[in-house]
């Protein structure tokens, strides 16, 4: 998409430390109402659902991260949902 010549609307918005298939996981996910979490992409997913404020994706993201924790991952996945406010404890496994 392409502004005419002289307008000076953007043709694109940046967003900083955001993947293009991450965010089109976003997107996917606010016009279906249905995600499909890869793992490789969960925990970016997560982050990028927590600074939107989409609550159930980041659920479903925790879900995931969750089920495929073990010894090596869970140090790092905790930390990550301590600093994006993730309440783990209340919610897994019950709502997964």
């Amino acid at each position: 998409m392409r502004a005419p010549p002289g307008d000076d609307r953007m043709s694109s918005i940046p967003i900083p430390d955001v993947k293009r298939s991450v965010f089109v996981q976003v997107l996917e996910y606010l016009y279906t109402d249905e995600a499909t979490i890869q793992l490789e992409s969960a925990m970016e997913l997560f982050e990028l659902a927590d600074r939107f404020g989409i609550e159930r994706l980041k659920a479903l993201c925790e879900c995931e991260l969750l089920r495929v924790m073990d010894v090596d991952t869970a140090a790092h996945i905790l930390y990550m949902a301590d600093l994006h406010h993730a309440e783990v404890s209340d919610r897994y496994p019950q709502s997964c």
